[in-house]
């Protein structure tokens, strides 16, 4: 889901009953989509799912980082974000860890 592929190729000819010659390189980068937040979610549960703890605690602690405000997000924006995707931050199995360099409040 967050693969990100370079892939360079190199390319040569050669002319010989006439002159000439030609050399070339190309470079094609993939970057992954934007992934519905759906996707996410469903993969988020079926690892959950295989990696269950035996007491029942979390399973998994997950660290979004870099939630300054003011500095990566202006107040609104990170409001927005964070209120779509409290839903899908509620997932059993998961604890999450909201860094930001001020601390968030409510």
């Amino acid at each position: 889901m967050i693969q990100r592929v370079e892939q360079s190729v190199s390319s040569g000819g050669l002319t010989i009953m006439g002159t000439g010659a030609s050399t070339g390189r190309s470079l094609a980068v993939t970057q992954p989509g934007i992934l519905p937040l759906e996707t996410l979610r469903e993969g988020l549960l079926s690892l959950a799912g295989k990696y269950q703890p035996d007491n029942g605690a979390t399973a998994f602690a997950i660290q979004l980082n870099n939630l300054d405000l003011n500095k990566t997000f202006s107040a609104e924006q990170l409001k927005r974000f964070l209120n779509e995707i409290r839903d899908s931050l509620q997932l059993p199995g998961f604890s999450w860890l909201l860094v930001g360099d001020m601390g968030l409040s409510h």
